[in-house]
């Protein structure tokens, strides 16, 4: 059963919602935060692009707890963080 299914989500290295903050700091300085967004929204963007090509919804969510989301994923909240959340689902008919 995969993750999602399991009410879990994504781990960094297979995409949101965790993202390493450390990994681009490295190379964009104090920039790394708005670039962290920017692709982020993205990476959303082509969710909800696949979603529509295979029947499916998905809604991005950015009002969470942050502690908590960052709790249930394993993430420390400092070096990975939550930054999205998007459930996706099949559109009832």
């Amino acid at each position: 059963m995969s993750s999602l299914r399991r009410g879990g989500s994504y781990k960094p290295t297979q995409g949101m919602p965790s993202w390493p903050r450390c990994r681009t700091e490295w190379r964009y300085g104090v920039l790394s935060h708005k670039v962290i967004a920017i692709d982020a929204g993205h990476v959303c963007q082509n969710l909800y692009l696949a979603c529509a090509a295979i029947g499916a919804g998905t809604c991005a969510i950015g009002a969470y707890h942050q502690e908590k989301m960052d709790a249930l994923l394993g993430v420390d909240g400092v070096d990975e963080f939550t930054i999205y959340l998007a459930p996706v689902g099949k559109i009832k008919a």
